[in-house]
């Protein structure tokens, strides 16, 4: 509960207004602030300290009635030594940007980590899938299982690659 009215004392709201000095707080909203409909940003509390005549802010208002839910700046708060996070930054252009913040929208995702996180697990999943088979090595573009000594393989550019340099050796 305020206590703005009992503050007051004898001033109009026209005086309260001019004394507070902010365009934004005209009669209407001042009234109410002054009935507990709506608070006032935390950025005029010492405004109305020295228009309603009090040194502290618990002369005007309970600690409840400005509680506005708001954590600290994260430079203000003790690091949460139980987590081990990381901090990936990217800078993209706004088109980028705007494309990852429609997708993560579009399926769901709540977060841009979450997001993320299916990101990486689905690339992942696409390297295991087109990942070569075991005992196959790739060289030149060629890929060859070190079993097969079968007819020649042709690389990039339709060369033959069977020269002492490209051959593919077991692992």
């Amino acid at each position: 509960m305020n206590r703005l009215k009992d503050a007051r004392t004898g001033k109009t709201l026209k005086r309260i207004e001019r004394e507070i000095g902010r365009a934004y707080l005209d009669k209407p909203r001042l009234s109410q602030i002054e009935n507990g409909k709506l608070n006032p940003v935390p950025g005029d509390i010492p405004a109305f300290l020295a228009a309603y005549g009090a040194e502290e802010v618990t002369e005007l208002w309970d600690a409840s009635d400005l509680d506005y839910g708001v954590k600290r700046p994260r430079s203000e708060r003790k690091p949460d030594r139980n987590k081990k996070t990381g901090r990936i930054h990217i800078r993209t252009s706004q088109k980028i940007a705007k494309r990852f913040h429609a997708i993560r929208k579009r399926y769901g995702y709540h977060t841009g980590e979450q997001c993320f996180i299916a990101a990486l697990d689905a690339l992942e999943q696409e390297k295991k899938r087109t990942a070569p088979t075991a005992g196959t090595v790739e060289t030149a573009g060629v890929s060859r299982s070190p079993q097969s000594n079968d007819s020649p393989s042709i690389g990039q550019g339709g060369q033959n690659v069977n020269d002492s340099s490209a051959i593919s050796k077991p692992i």
